[in-house]
């Protein structure tokens, strides 16, 4: 008795694209499947968790919509904010309200942009505190995608300039 090992003539050929899509199949709806419920997981997490900003308007003064922020934030002693770009007015002014609040209602009292480190921290510490020179020293010194525009001048030409102490 001689074995026959062909496939030629088996049907196996023919099956093999069906089977091997299956199998396919199956694999990514086993993938997909814990995939999907951990992006229901993370979207019923945000929805449980969101907490409404009553408005980036940097001149309010009523901070209890930051409060939850405050909290998370806790005992820490530094705090860095971002953008997703330099060019986000939006972001920028919700920023400012954020630093107003964290440096009256939660004791912050050094900011620092990304700018010269050493011009910044050896410029500032030769300068005279007067409003024009504090105005000419930001300008010239921090990056100007900041210090030229409208959203962030609130920041610095009014209230870095007003609050500043020197203890």
């Amino acid at each position: 008795m001689q074995l026959n090992f062909s496939l030629k003539n088996s049907g196996f050929k023919r099956l093999y694209p069906v089977k091997l899509f299956t199998v396919l199949l199956v694999f990514a709806a086993l993938l997909a499947a814990p995939k999907a419920n951990a992006q229901k997981l993370i979207k019923d997490y945000v929805k449980a968790k969101t907490v409404a900003i009553a408005t980036i308007e940097p001149d309010s003064i009523n901070y209890s919509d930051l409060q939850v922020i405050g909290d998370a934030i806790g005992n820490a002693s530094v705090v860095m904010l971002g953008e997703q770009d330099h060019g986000d007015a939006p972001t920028f002014l919700a920023k400012t309200r954020l630093i107003k609040y964290l440096h009256e209602k939660k004791g912050f009292n050094v900011l620092a942009f990304e700018s010269d480190f050493f011009g910044m921290n050896d410029g500032w510490d030769k300068l005279k505190k007067t409003k024009p020179e504090m105005d000419d020293f930001l300008l010239k010194n921090v990056f100007s995608i900041w210090t030229v525009c409208n959203t962030c001048s609130n920041l610095f030409y009014n209230y870095i300039p007003a609050t500043y102490k020197t203890s």
